[in-house]
This record gives C-alpha cells, structure tokens and sequence, in this order.
C-alpha cells in the first residue's frame, strides 16, 4: 500500500513540475524528510527494510525519469500548439535578473532575450550579466542585498496588487466604483483600506506561524522545509515582489492551520496576564 502511495505522490509531483517547476520543492522537502527519518531510526541496520527501501526508491526514480521523457515526447510531437524552442527562456536568466536592481523583473534583460536568436547566445549573455552583478556586489553587499531582498519577497501582505503595471493606471479615471472594484481599482475609494486590511491579514497569518515553531512534529518540519526552500528559490531567482510567494500559500495556510491551538493558547495566556497586570489578579 506504501508504494502504491509512494507511486502515486511521484506521479503528481512529475505532473506538478511540468505546470511549474518550483511545485517540486515541496517534493523536494519530502525526500529530505525520508532520509532524515532513515537515519534517526537508524534504519539502516535492517537490512530487509532498507533492500525494500531502496527497491522502492529505484522505480520511484525510473518513474520520474520515464514520466518526464514520456511527457516531454508528447509535448514534441503535439501539433495543437506550435513551439518554437529557440524562443525559450533559459533558468540562468531568471537568476541573472535576480540579482539586478531589487531583485525583481528587469525590463532590459528581458527585451535582449527577445533580440538573441540562439539558447546558446541567451545562455551566454545571462552568465556574463549574473557574474558581471554578483562581482560589482560582492561578498557582503550580496549578503545585504539577500536579507533586503527576502523583505521584499515576504513584506507586502497584498503582494504587490497595483505595484506594478502602471500602464493600467489611468488619471483621467474618476468613475465612482461600487462593490468590489471599489476595493481593488487603482481608482477605488476603498483601495488603501483593502491594503491596510490585507496587510494586518497577512501580519496576524505570519504571526500564527512564529508562534506555532515551537511544535516540531514530522509535518511542521515538512511544512517548514517547504517554506525554506521557497524562500531559497525566490532569493536565487526573480523575486523582489511579494506576489511571488502567492505560488507558496498553500504551504503558509497549512502551517498556519496545523499551528493556530498553540497561537490561541499563547494569546488566551497573554490576555489573562494583562488582566492581571492592570487589576491585580489572573483570570482563570
């Protein structure tokens, strides 16, 4: 029944990469779990365990390998959509433009993409500028840059909305919106609010998380490798905006979820110690 589960987790993990490849890093934080579970339990000294282990972990692999050339041939030879691979963007790119300015999209990178005709020449024209950047940073003002730009990445509890795209703005726009768009138009009379809300949303959700480190069972840690390795993966890549992270919510609500009994015991204590701190006696 184990690998059967086990199968099927490599399955959508194959399939998740293929809609996009930072999903993997949740999968990523499984194996990472696994191995630390083989060596608390020293489960490498039985021998039978670890033949089925690692029997398992070979189809797993061959699974993956096989999924994903299966898959890659059916991209190839489908004939819905025309694809042009000399048009694609290589990683290193998305890495070099990490670096630049906040970290975030950087316009003049991308148009050079558009004038170079060959991966190689992509490829080539990335490496030079990621080097070229990390040199004028070097070691400290990276590591600077680094702790700046992860503020960046998680700061902005509306993640971004309206902080980028000024060509939608319009001033000449005076209509009075009603309901939602009232909310959410560059316009909105209630725009400012709905920032301020979100952001005490996003404060209140982060501080659950805080609060809730304390737990420390196999899934937190799963919960916590996963988050790590996004905020990894938004620091090496195209980042600066918080609108990125919207791709790893679901490993913040989770978190957030599995933690809130501890966060509700540490408020209800700090209630009653402030009640007791201004009338001289603890509720019970």
């Amino acid at each position: 029944m184990r690998a059967i589960w086990a199968l099927a987790l490599v399955l959508a993990g194959v399939l998740a990469y293929f809609i996009k490849p930072s999903a993997m890093i949740p999968a990523i934080a499984v194996v990472l779990m696994i191995m630390r579970r083989i060596v608390q339990t020293q489960l490498w000294r039985d021998w039978r365990k670890m033949g089925q282990g690692l029997l398992l972990a070979i189809v797993c692999v061959a699974t993956v390998v096989g999924t994903v050339q299966w898959g890659q041939h059916q991209i190839d030879q489908q004939t819905i959509i025309r694809v042009n691979k000399g048009l694609a963007i290589p990683p290193i790119h998305f890495m070099s433009m990490g670096v630049a300015g906040d970290g975030g999209y950087n316009e003049r990178d991308a148009l050079k993409m558009a004038t170079l005709p060959k991966r190689t020449d992509k490829v080539a024209y990335s490496k030079a500028q990621l080097l070229k950047r990390l040199r004028q940073r070097g070691v400290l003002g990276y590591v600077a840059f680094l702790v700046r730009k992860q503020g960046l990445n998680t700061a902005d509890g509306s993640f971004a909305w309206l902080r980028e795209g000024h060509f939608f703005a319009n001033p000449n726009d005076v209509q009075p919106w009603r309901g939602v768009a009232a909310w959410l138009t560059p316009s909105g009379r209630h725009l400012k609010d709905f920032q301020f809300l979100a952001q005490i949303w996003w404060l209140f959700l982060l501080l659950i998380i805080c609060v809730g480190l304390r737990r420390q069972t196999d899934w937190q840690r799963l919960l916590q490798l996963g988050l790590i390795g996004a905020f990894m993966y938004l620091l090496l890549f195209e980042g600066g905006r918080s609108r990125y992270v919207i791709q790893f919510l679901p490993l913040f609500f989770l978190l957030a979820g599995s933690t809130a009994d501890i966060a509700w015991q540490a408020l209800n204590r700090l209630g009653q110690q402030s009640v007791w701190l201004f009338f001289g006696k603890e509720t019970k």
